[in-house]
């Protein structure tokens, strides 16, 4: 299970649309914290750390349950 199916399917159903929201986030809390950048509120690797594990679980919500959603 995973969102691109969703995107496939309907890249502007609003679940789509939170998928990459929440990618978004995760990328940014990532790069963030590899390259140094001064972000506020994620330059703290725990508070970015955080922020990923939330970004991912919300992603594996959106993909487990979207199925009943879309069709």
């Amino acid at each position: 299970m995973s969102v691109g199916k969703f995107i496939a399917s309907a890249p502007a159903h609003p679940l789509s649309i939170l998928g990459y929201i929440f990618g978004i986030i995760a990328i940014l809390a990532f790069m963030v914290q590899l390259f140094k950048w001064n972000v506020p509120k994620l330059d703290n690797p725990q508070t970015a750390l955080i922020t990923l594990a939330i970004a991912m679980l919300v992603k594996s919500v959106i993909a487990r349950f979207g199925h009943l959603i879309i069709r």
